[in-house]
């Protein structure tokens, strides 16, 4: 059997019918075996051991539940005997423990048609809301008479236990830990995404009553299966080529999820959209979906614990307690304080160091993607940071600019889902691989593509470097304040990626008329020769640096770095990658000087001629390091 649509299924398994959902459990075999062993060999002759399932969520708790229950249906050794009760993730309707037995009632009519009228006869049993401890005794007898009366014993496998007991009483709870250490006749095994403290508490009346198995992170052989599975639903020769050739990508994909199977899915589905972009809608369904959930757990923490959590899940990946410090404004020591807390409540991971300055990152993945997507602002780069963070490591410079080519082609035919074209958009042009003008081709084409759906988000997409730095010399060209020009420059992404300012010098050969363009140039020369700018500002330096290298004012550089002035300051030794720049492209005057490059500034000094080449129309060539032998010959 295959898989026709795997998102839709990874935060709910419960709609997928028992054969889809057996055939699609491919891990936590082991897991699956070591449970089920429990539940087999158990008679039920006397009260068993209680079951209790830990991992954060998107682990697979529920499916494993779910799976438990479909095999025990199967059993011909267990299913003329024990019947398999199933309760939904979310029990609202649950309030006080004789709800769990009428719920139970209703359920197991479901599953066996002698109980059928169960319900009706616990209903009847009701009279008035002071009498319902003597109303929940009742109904419990009942339930227990019938299952005595057909030879039927009963598994309950409750999902979020922790919610539930949160809800009882401590005399239900008493009373429940009575039922639980006395009645042969049922056995609960249940899940939850954290500890839970109660249950550690010898004071609560279940202390330690519930055998704990922990579900971990998929390791790499599970993920290897995992993807193998998802490849059946479609490019299985792709996926095929994946696992025999590319066992690098999918520990991408284990070490950015954290192994956790709903994330694997999902960053998995992303890879291999074919459906253009709708797996974002699907995004926006689960996030849909668990916001209730994760805002109610989010409002429920202490409030330092909230801002704490707000500086982790912003940073995305693993940060230090002096950068929460900085974030946050608390003292060190109630920082500490509250991440032991947060630890304990399976809330986040320390990350140990060969110092005593711990790493700390949000344990549940899927959180930290919700709490990204939910509360970056509308601007801010950190809402797709986890989507920047998987591409940057999927794509080299090739995948990203096939992706963008067909992305670019979607949009023109406007066969592509709208969010799904700017999270994408916005992550794509925040990876190190993208060249400044595939960025500013993609970005043109999503905001025409957004136009023309009328959407909102048109308004939200980033501007590319290409259009900040058009802006930034127009203002220059304009006498703006320094201060203005700073703004301008701080927008830019990418200022320690040479082709990403450069671009910026091939704008005046296109956009600017000949009389412009020469005020320009002097405008270039005059900054270039100001002591306090040349000396302390690195960023406008690189930009006047390259732009008159592309636009060959060779001479004048030669001049200028062989000034007293930029002996004075040692402005070839502070510049020199620019310095050896210039003398390839002055090869006529400066080969000599090319040649006393050192090897480390080979592979930097190449990628800023190869940027430069790219602004000039020149083809990109690989420069070899030339040796005093190369140039005699």
């Amino acid at each position: 059997m295959t898989i026709t649509r795997t998102v839709d299924s990874i935060y709910n398994p419960n709609q997928l019918t028992r054969d889809e959902l057996i055939d699609r459990f491919v891990v936590r075999g082991k897991k699956f075996e070591q449970l089920y062993r429990h539940i087999h060999e158990a008679k039920m002759e006397v009260p068993e051991e209680y079951l209790l399932i830990i991992g954060q969520r998107g682990m697979g708790k529920t499916t494993l539940l779910l799976r438990l229950a479909y095999e025990v249906e199967r059993d011909p050794k267990l299913n003329n005997w024990l019947i398999p009760i199933v309760f939904k993730e979310e029990q609202y309707g649950i309030r006080k423990l004789f709800n769990l037995w009428e719920e139970t009632a209703h359920l197991l009519a479901d599953k066996d048609a002698h109980f059928e009228g169960l319900f009706d006869e616990m209903d009847a049993l009701y009279t008035n809301q002071h009498e319902e401890e003597h109303y929940e005794k009742q109904v419990f007898n009942l339930l227990i008479e019938k299952l005595q009366t057909h030879q039927k014993k009963i598994i309950l496998f409750i999902d979020n236990l922790q919610d539930l007991l949160k809800k009882l009483s401590k005399q239900e709870g008493q009373r429940l830990r009575k039922i639980l250490i006395t009645c042969p006749e049922l056995r609960i095994i249940a899940a939850s995404p954290v500890s839970i403290d109660a249950l550690q508490d010898y004071k609560h009346p279940l202390f330690e009553h519930f055998k704990t198995f922990h579900l971990k992170g998929l390791g790499e052989e599970e993920t290897v299966t995992l993807i193998r599975k998802l490849g059946e639903s479609y490019k299985p020769d792709e996926v095929d080529d994946l696992i025999k050739n590319q066992r690098a990508r999918i520990e991408t994909i284990r070490r950015i999820t954290g192994g956790v199977i709903r994330t694997n899915v999902l960053l998995f589905e992303i890879f291999v959209d074919d459906r253009k972009g709708d797996v974002f809608r699907d995004l926006e369904r689960l996030l849909d979906r668990v916001t209730p959930l994760y805002k109610d757990r989010t409002d429920d923490l202490p409030k330092n614990q909230q801002v704490i959590i707000d500086a982790i899940a912003l940073a995305w990946d693993a940060t230090t307690t002096k950068e929460i410090k900085q974030r946050t404004r608390l003292e060190s020591k109630v920082i500490s304080a509250q991440l032991a807390q947060l630890a304990k409540n399976d809330w986040i991971e320390i990350i140990p160091t060969n110092t005593k300055n711990h790493l700390y990152r949000l344990k549940e993945r899927f959180y930290n993607i919700w709490y990204l997507m939910r509360n970056g602002r509308k601007r801010d780069a950190q809402r797709v940071l986890w989507l920047v963070q998987f591409l940057e490591d999927w794509l080299d410079e090739n995948g990203t600019k096939a992706r963008i080519e067909k992305m670019i082609k979607c949009f023109q035919l406007g066969e592509y889902d709208e969010k799904g074209a700017f999270y994408m958009t916005e992550a794509l042009i925040r990876t190190s691989h993208i060249y400044p003008e595939d960025e500013d081709e993609l970005l043109k084409a999503a905001k025409s593509f957004l136009q023309k759906k009328k959407s909102a988000l048109a308004k939200q997409l980033s501007k590319s470097d290409v259009e900040i730095l058009r802006e930034t010399f127009q203002k220059i060209i304009k006498g703006s304040n320094e201060e203005e020009i700073q703004s301008q420059f701080s927008k830019i992404r990418k200022f320690n990626d040479f082709s990403a300012i450069i671009v910026g010098a091939g704008i005046i050969t296109d956009v600017l008329d000949k009389e412009t363009r020469e005020d320009y140039i002097n405008i270039l020369k005059n900054r270039l020769l100001r002591v306090e700018r040349t000396v302390n500002n690195k960023y406008e330096m690189h930009g006047t640096l390259v732009t008159l290298i592309a636009i060959e004012e060779y001479d004048f550089l030669y001049d200028f770095f062989n000034s007293d002035f930029a002996n004075e300051h040692n402005l070839k030794g502070k510049y020199a990658v620019y310095w050896y720049a210039l003398a390839h492209c002055f090869r006529s005057v400066m080969q000599n000087e090319y040649l006393k490059m050192g090897l480390e500034l080979e592979k930097t000094v190449k990628e800023l001629i190869e940027s430069i080449n790219i602004i000039k129309g020149l083809p990109i060539k690989k420069i070899p390091h030339q040796t005093v032998e190369d140039s005699d010959k």
